[in-house]
C-alpha cells in the first residue's frame, strides 16, 4: 500500500532528484561537447543529431540489496538497456566578440534567438527471467524541448527570456509501482541587464525564475508544486580580468495541497570572479540564506552560509583558444570546487547540500573527446512530518558519490564512437517509520557503448 512515507524517501535515492549531479548524455547539455559545425543559412546555424547506445545498468531501481529493501521491495534487478536520442538545436549565427574594453559596440542584429529538442527511448531487458515482464513495462519516451529570446545583446540595456519543459522517466523501487515518478519540469525566466559605459558595469536588475513539478500519476498530485525566485545580481570588473560579484534574490515554494509546507526564502552572496593567469581563473562567493516554512507538518526554518569556490585551469591560454572570428573553441579544461546550497525538499522542507567536485573536458587532435566529473557530497535534511504517519522523524545526513565518465572517438568529423560510464553510491541509513522501514543507501554502474552522428 501507497503511503506519502515511501514517496518522500524515494527522493533521497536518486542522484537525478534532489542534491542531484551529472545527469544524462554529454553532448544533450554541453554544445561543445556536443560538436559539429552545423548546417547554416544566412541568419541561422542547425545542429542535428541521433545516438544509438546499448549498455549495463546494474541497479535501475537503486535498492540497497540487504536485507531490508529485499524484504519490503524485493531484490536488486541488473538489466541491460538500450537507447536511442535524436535531437536538434537551431540558434542565430554567433555574433562576433567585441573589442577589448568595447562592450557597448554597434551590432549586426539586435535579436538572437534559439531552439532545441531531444527525445530518448529507452528499452530494458532483465538479466533473470523472473523480472523480464516487470522490466520490461519500464520502456518509454522521455525528454524536452527549450528556448530562448536575446534582445539587444551588448547594448545599455538588454532584455532575456527562456523556457524549457522536460519529461523525466523515474521508477519506484517498489516491485509493480512501475513509472511512479515519473514528472514533467517547466521551467521559465526572464531578465532586464543594464550595462553602462563602456561595459566594466554590469547589474541584472531584475531576474524573474518560475519552475512547476507536476507528477504524472494523479496519486502524487498532492506533491506538484512551484518554485519562484526574483534575483537581482551584478559585475564589476575593477582589474582588467578580475571581478566583484554579487547576487541577492527571494522567493517562495508552493504545494497543490496541504500534504506539505509552504515556503519563502531569501539569499545574498558577494565574492570575486578573475583570470589569475592567462590559463588559471578562480571564483570565490559567499553569503547567508534564510528559509521561512509554514504549514501544519512540524515547519522547520533554515538559516546558514551558502557559498561556492571554483577554480579552473584552461590546457590552452585565454588568447590561443580562440579563432580569428574571436569565437570561443577550446574544449579542454581541468576545473575544482566546492559547492554549498540549500532549497525546498520533498522530504522535510528544506535540503542542505555540501558538494566537492572535479571536472575535466579534452579535446586531442579534434579526433578524441573525453570528460569526467567526479563528486562527493553531503545531504543535510532536517526532522520531517510524513502524511499519514503520525509523529515527527528524526532529521539525518546521507553522502553520495557519483563519477561520470565519457569518452569519443570521431573518425570522421560527423561519426562519434562513445563510451559512458557512471557509478552513484548513496551511503545513508535505514529509515523506520510506524510499520515501514527502507534502506536508503545504493551502489549502482551503469556503461553504455554508443555510436553517434551529429553536425
Amino acid at each position: 500500500m501507497w503511503s506519502a512515507l515511501t514517496l518522500a524517501l524515494f527522493w533521497s535515492r536518486g542522484a537525478s532528484a534532489e542534491g542531484g549531479a551529472i545527469v544524462g548524455q554529454p553532448w544533450l547539455k554541453d554544445r561543445k561537447v556536443a560538436g559539429g559545425d552545423g548546417l547554416s543559412t544566412k541568419n541561422l546555424v542547425f545542429h542535428p543529431s541521433v545516438s544509438g547506445e546499448f549498455g549495463f545498468d546494474s541497479n535501475y531501481y537503486q535498492r540497497s540489496g540487504t536485507a531490508v529493501d529485499d524484504n519490503n521491495f524485493g531484490p536488486v534487478v541488473p538489466m541491460l538497456r538500450f537507447r536511442v536520442t535524436p535531437s536538434i538545436s537551431m540558434e542565430s549565427k554567433p555574433l562576433p566578440a567585441p573589442a577589448e574594453g568595447a562592450l557597448n559596440q554597434p551590432l549586426p542584429r539586435l535579436v538572437q534567438y534559439g531552439a532545441s529538442a531531444n527525445l530518448t527511448y529507452n528499452e530494458f531487458i532483465s538479466l533473470d527471467s523472473e523480472f523480464r515482464a516487470e522490466v520490461s513495462s519500464l520502456r518509454r519516451l522521455m525528454g524536452g524541448a527549450s528556448a530562448y529570446l536575446n534582445l539587444f545583446e551588448r547594448r545599455t540595456w538588454a532584455v532575456n527570456g527562456s523556457l524549457t519543459y522536460q519529461y523525466i522517466a523515474e521508477p519506484s523501487n517498489q516491485p509493480g509501482a512501475g513509472a511512479a515518478f515519473d514528472r514533467s519540469l517547466i521551467i521559465g525566466g526572464a531578465n532586464l541587464v543594464w550595462t553602462p559605459g563602456g561595459g566594466s558595469f554590469s547589474w541584472t536588475l531584475i531576474d524573474v525564475a518560475t519552475d512547476f513539478t507536476l507528477f504524472a500519476r494523479p496519486s502524487f498530485n498532492s506533491y506538484n508544486r512551484g518554485n519562484y525566485a526574483f534575483t537581482t545580481r551584478g559585475r564589476w570588473n575593477f582589474l582588467p580580468k578580475t571581478a566583484l560579484i554579487f547576487d541577492g534574490s527571494v522567493g517562495a515554494v508552493s504545494y497543490s495541497e496541504s500534504v506539505k509546507n509552504n515556503g519563502r526564502t531569501s539569499e545574498a552572496r558577494v565574492g570575486l570572479s578573475g583570470l589569475l593567469t592567462n590559463r588559471l581563473s578562480a571564483t570565490v562567493i559567499a553569503g547567508w540564506a534564510v528559509g521561512n516554512f509554514t504549514g501544519s507538518n512540524a515547519p522547520v526554518d533554515y538559516n546558514n552560509l551558502v557559498g561556492a569556490a571554483q577554480l579552473e585551469y584552461f590546457f590552452k591560454s585565454s588568447e590561443q583558444k580562440k579563432k580569428s572570428d574571436g569565437h570561443d573553441v577550446g574544449v579542454s579544461s581541468l576545473t575544482g570546487g566546492y559547492q554549498r546550497s540549500f532549497a525546498p525538499s520533498f522530504l522535510g522542507d528544506f535540503f542542505r547540500r555540501d558538494r566537492g567536485y572535479l571536472r575535466g573536458k579534452y579535446m586531442a587532435g579534434g579526433r578524441f573527446l573525453t570528460t569526467l566529473e567526479a563528486g562527493v557530497a553531503g545531504v543535510a535534511y532536517p526532522d520531517y512530518v510524513s502524511a499519514g504517519v503520525p509523529g515527527v522523524n528524526d532529521g539525518f545526513t546521507e553522502y553520495r558519490l557519483d563519477l561520470q565518465a565519457f569518452g569519443e572517438y570521431r573518425p570522421l568529423s560527423s561519426l562519434g564512437v562513445n563510451l559512458t560510464l557512471r557509478y552513484d553510491q548513496n551511503i545513508s541509513q535505514v529509515v523506520q517509520g510506524i510499520d515501514f522501514e527502507d534502506d536508503l543507501s545504493f551502489k549502482r554502474f551503469k556503461a553504455f557503448l554508443g555510436v553517434r552522428w551529429f553536425m
